[in-house]
């Protein structure tokens, strides 16, 4: 059990980092290296489903409400609700 941080890129990073928590990172490299978007959110999903089986707490780096439609973001955010990961409802993301 530990800490995943879930949010806008570059803006998770930076909030991973400071906690010392894990978050989705395969480097530019790699994630380039995938050859479509299908793949990449297999990768996506397979880290989510992972810190999920760890039990995890997400950590919100950026408000949920924010998340673009059609982003990597707002992909995560509707799979785990959808594996039912409570959202925030109050200011629980990080500044």
């Amino acid at each position: 059990m530990g800490i995943s941080v879930v949010g806008s890129y570059p803006h998770y990073i930076a909030v991973s980092d400071d906690l010392g928590a894990r978050r989705f990172d395969i480097g530019s490299v790699a994630w380039s290296a995938l050859p479509d978007s299908a793949t990449r959110w297999a990768a996506n999903r397979y880290f989510l489903d992972s810190m999920m089986k760890a039990r995890d707490k997400f950590v919100w780096a950026t408000d949920p409400r924010l998340a673009r439609p059609g982003s990597w973001f707002f992909q995560e955010v509707n799979y785990l609700r959808s594996k039912g990961v409570s959202l925030p409802t109050h200011r629980a993301w990080l500044p």
